[in-house]
């Protein structure tokens, strides 16, 4: 469903008028296997998709089917009435559960850490120094947890420029002619903003607006995760992994009666020990397979979306992967042309607001080209 809202769009309608144009209107929406391709136009005339269904199940195999249709029936909920109250419903819907969740989040990561300054640092009975090394070592973790959910909620992700979309001038020729470079091929024109949308865009259903390199949009931050703010989401899934966990082993040491906890401590909050220690194990293994699903994606400078449909290609071609530490400095920000460690430390260790240094309308490859 993440993917449906998210990236299921077509390519732009073609009449005959345009029949003459250089570009065969086939070719484009129906694109060879071959290729990857990101559609992204709401076809707008029912009888294109009516017309098309034959060719889309000749094909079944081809990536773009199942966005088409979705999108056709989209696109006719929008075009009536009934389906755009039915459509904004859903979206006000989708973004108020937003808003709930973000609430239930906050009031989690409250709860837990107060137990653990309250209830689990003053049940230990070790050295001094163990008991500062402890308390450092969680007010850490609550900074950085908190900064970077708190940025993720506040940081756009990045919308398409008005001022390149504005320097572009005539659109027609983005409604019909897709941005090529080797093995993928994207739309230039968004049917949902009436306007052409930057390489690697997508139009998210629930934002109602063109993302700049869009991951996901995430209800747990009631925000899509795209250029700006993915730095934060996944500096926020690793230091949330770290922080669960590490309570998790400190509940469980607690208990067995590793660091001889206070008895009357114990005896008192023994059964709420319990319950936030199976959370703790459960959002610390969730968070860790996250956490390293999406290290996987900044590693190899791809997206959830994009990945899906990079899998598709036989060779699996990537032609935005620059190398890991390019890679990385794309999403983090770049300090320096050459970071040294100390640069690296203070951006993937300590919480700060370093922008990204890309536009988000261009992006280099390892074709030696930028597009």
């Amino acid at each position: 469903m993440h993917n449906l809202l998210t990236s299921s769009t077509t390519y732009g309608e073609h009449d005959d008028k345009d029949s003459g144009s250089s570009v065969n209107s086939r070719s484009i929406l129906h694109p060879p296997s071959s290729s990857i391709y990101f559609p992204h136009q709401l076809s707008k005339r029912h009888d294109l998709a009516t017309s098309d269904s034959n060719a889309l199940h000749e094909d079944s195999q081809t990536l773009d089917d199942d966005h088409e249709m979705h999108t056709s029936a989209m696109e006719l909920l929008y075009e009536s009435k009934v389906g755009s109250v039915f459509v904004k419903g859903a979206r006000f819907g989708m973004r108020f559960c937003g808003v709930l969740l973000v609430i239930a989040a906050i009031s989690l990561l409250v709860l837990n850490f107060g137990f653990y300054f309250a209830v689990i640092l003053p049940m230990m009975n070790t050295q001094w120094w163990t008991y500062c090394f402890h308390l450092a070592f969680g007010v850490y973790m609550a900074i950085s947890v908190g900064f970077n959910y708190f940025q993720c909620i506040r940081v756009s992700p990045g919308n398409t420029p008005k001022e390149w979309v504005h320097s572009l001038g005539d659109f027609e020729s983005f409604k019909r002619i897709p941005k090529t470079i080797p093995g993928k091929t994207w739309s230039k024109w968004c049917g949902r903003c009436q306007q052409p949308k930057p390489v690697r865009a997508h139009h998210c259903h629930i934002c109602d607006t063109c993302v700049l390199r869009m991951d996901h949009h995430c209800p747990w931050l009631n925000n899509c995760v795209g250029l700006e703010n993915h730095k934060y989401f996944l500096s926020f899934v690793i230091f949330l992994a770290i922080a669960s966990i590490y309570q998790f082993f400190m509940i469980g040491f607690g208990l067995a009666g590793v660091y001889s906890p206070d008895p009357v401590l114990l005896e008192s909050w023994d059964f709420y020990a319990m319950l936030e220690m199976i959370l703790s194990g459960s959002v610390g293994i969730t968070m860790l397979l996250f956490s390293a699903w999406h290290i996987y994606l900044v590693l190899t400078n791809q997206t959830s979306i994009e990945f899906q449909f990079n899998k598709g290609k036989e060779d699996g071609e990537n032609p935005f992967d620059i190398g890991i530490l390019q890679n990385i400095q794309q999403v983090f920000g770049l300090l320096s042309p050459q970071p040294s460690v100390l640069c690296w430390m203070k951006l993937l260790l300590l919480p700060n607001a370093q922008k990204s240094h890309l536009d988000g309308v261009s992006y280099p490859t390892n074709q030696q080209e930028k597009v």
